[in-house]
């Protein structure tokens, strides 16, 4: 049709009305008032898409029903048609705004972590060494919990006084993990006892790792701390919180210390002839 501009088109789109929504609305808009006949011939589309069209238009708010014979029908006021057009928008706007409020009052509240993005959220490798310092440091500044996992036969215990410096001196609790077997009964029977430290053992230990309050990790593949193995720190919290609750399964289903301490030490001598 020539008396529809595309612009016009677009807009009324850009508001929720189809293509063929609105010819047909602009169609009835300039003949005022008509049956759906005329509609179709004018609008050039088929008689039974013009009575679908037009009963959708109605139920938007766009046009109404005049009762007779043929029915005929009426575009609404232009500015009627637009708040009702308009309204789901609306609504849908405040919600949004409301919703804004929400989110920026709750950013506002949540806590500041100390140091940068790279900091908190990336890992950085250490050498056995460095891990090994990184451990003590770590150790030292703990104030509340401390967890370990070590394999034994495959770790120096060279932490550890700074580990008893942390729970007797400063009444960190820590929870520890081992695997050990016969050959390392009296490495483990060395270990001095606290009421702040609980021993487990557990055989799917096959690493060494270090979490502390929660915060800090390191970790690695490599059973033992020396300069031939890489290991990771991190302050990540998704990750350590993935890590601690691993942590948690196998501490909760180990076995306490003393009672493994006993059945190795039940077991019979191996014959070495």
């Amino acid at each position: 049709m020539n008396m529809q501009s595309e612009d016009l088109l677009k807009d009324l789109e850009l508001i929720g009305l189809s293509k063929l929504q609105a010819s047909v609305y602009i169609t009835l808009y300039v003949l005022k008032e008509a049956p759906a006949n005329t509609v179709a011939e004018v609008a050039q589309i088929h008689r039974a898409e013009a009575y679908r069209i037009l009963k959708e238009l109605t139920r938007m708010g766009a046009v109404e029903q005049i009762i007779s014979h043929p029915v005929r029908y009426r575009a609404k006021d232009p500015n009627e048609t637009l708040e009702n057009l308009l309204a789901p928008f609306t609504q849908q706007l405040s919600q949004l705004k409301a919703a804004r409020s929400r989110i920026l009052t709750r950013l506002s509240k949540l806590p500041s972590l100390k140091g940068g993005a790279d900091f908190d959220d990336g890992f950085e490798q250490l050498g056995g060494n460095q891990a090994l310092k990184r451990m003590k440091t770590m150790i030292d500044n703990a104030s509340c919990e401390i967890c370990s996992a070590a394999v034994v036969s495959q770790d120096p215990f060279m932490l550890t006084k700074s580990f008893y410096r942390a729970v007797d001196g400063r009444n960190v609790k820590a929870k520890v993990l081992l695997n050990f077997s016969r050959r390392d009964l009296e490495a483990v029977k060395r270990l001095k006892r606290s009421e702040r430290i609980v021993r487990k053992y557990s055989d799917k230990v096959y690493s060494r790792y270090l979490i502390v309050d929660g915060k800090e990790i390191v970790f690695s593949s490599a059973p033992t701390v020396d300069s031939r193995e890489v290991f990771l720190y991190t302050r990540n919290q998704r990750f350590i919180e993935h890590y601690y609750r691993s942590f948690e399964l196998l501490f909760n289903d180990g076995t306490p210390i003393d009672e493994h301490i006993q059945t190795l030490a039940d077991q019979p001598t191996p014959d070495n002839n």
